[in-house]
């Protein structure tokens, strides 16, 4: 037996069970979300909306696969719907299949290209497919349209570094910073590009916020360590890196680097050797800035 609702149209208990899972979802009530729209899968299994939410569901509990062919499910009762094909860019993404996650945005901006979610992820895809450019023009349109958004921002930032825009680059982790002063990444990034262009100044300012940000990071306190070396702050360069060995003492390389700063090696080759990061370090780094790339997606 149906119920009247708002619109004067007659609800049977399907649809109601359907509204409810999706009530249930936006409360965060995943357990019962799940619960309800199973049941409702039950009796109607070709109903799209049904399949895209429990997608929505497996998605926010982590389980990519499933919720990958709830969404293709859903796809094939509504091919040209672009929220579903955006839903299976970003659980794509998330699976790291950034080629399928392309394709899946691509085709939702053509469907509607005034979602500004897409235009982000997309950007995020193409940073990972190493199509540098694209990810700034897509990025650019995201903070055009939402300036607010700091993880914009900051990625938009990644991407002017990738095309050597510096300038650029370090006005956007600005921007980062003036929309959430809290987010700590950015500082970190400009850090890097003062410290690679030899304006040890700033690095070290960068890197001073970054790990007042980031207390528990040992490779703040590394870079911080090493722009207090170059401005000439030799003791509070020694309790920097003694930070980081106290964060994560089975790096060696900390080690090392403690003993020139600390005055144990004075040879000036061993000296010329440890002004730099070495090779681990750089690798280390280069690691972080990949992985960052990929999960900066968390809007503060």
């Amino acid at each position: 037996m149906g119920i009247i609702c708002g619109n004067g149209v007659w609800a049977n208990e399907a649809d109601i069970q359907l509204q409810d899972a999706k009530t249930h979802y936006i409360n965060g009530d995943f357990n019962d979300s799940f619960t309800e729209i199973n049941e409702y899968l039950a009796l109607y299994p070709t109903n799209a909306s049904a399949w895209n939410l429990n997608g929505l569901i497996l998605m926010s509990n982590g389980t990519y696969s499933l919720a990958e062919l709830s969404f293709l499910k859903a796809l094939n009762s509504t091919p040209q719907d672009a929220r579903i094909l955006y839903n299976l860019g970003l659980v794509t993404f998330k699976r790291g299949n950034l080629s399928a996650a392309d394709t899946y945005f691509n085709k939702s901006l053509l469907l509607d290209p005034e979602f500004p979610d897409t235009y982000f992820y997309q950007g995020l895809v193409q940073y990972g497919l190493a199509r540098y450019d694209k990810a700034v023009n897509l990025l650019q349109t995201v903070t055009t349209s939402r300036p607010e958004d700091p993880a914009a921002w900051f990625n938009l930032g990644m991407a002017y570094e990738k095309t050597r825009q510096y300038d650029r680059a370090v006005m956007a982790y600005d921007s980062a910073i003036e929309k959430d002063p809290s987010y700590s990444k950015p500082w970190f990034f400009k850090g890097r590009i003062f410290s690679s262009f030899g304006n040890a100044s700033l690095a070290l300012s960068s890197f001073e916020n970054y790990t007042q940000l980031e207390p528990t990071d040992d490779i703040g306190w590394f870079w911080y360590s090493q722009s207090l070396k170059r401005t000439d702050h030799v003791n509070e360069s020694i309790d920097a890196l003694n930070r980081a060995i106290s964060l994560n003492p089975t790096n060696q390389e900390y080690q090392r680097y403690l003993d020139v700063y600390s005055g144990k090696y004075t040879n000036t080759i061993v000296e010329y050797l440890f002004t730099t990061p070495s090779t681990s370090i750089l690798l280390a780094f280069f690691g972080l800035l990949m992985l960052l790339a990929l999960i900066a997606t968390i809007r503060k």
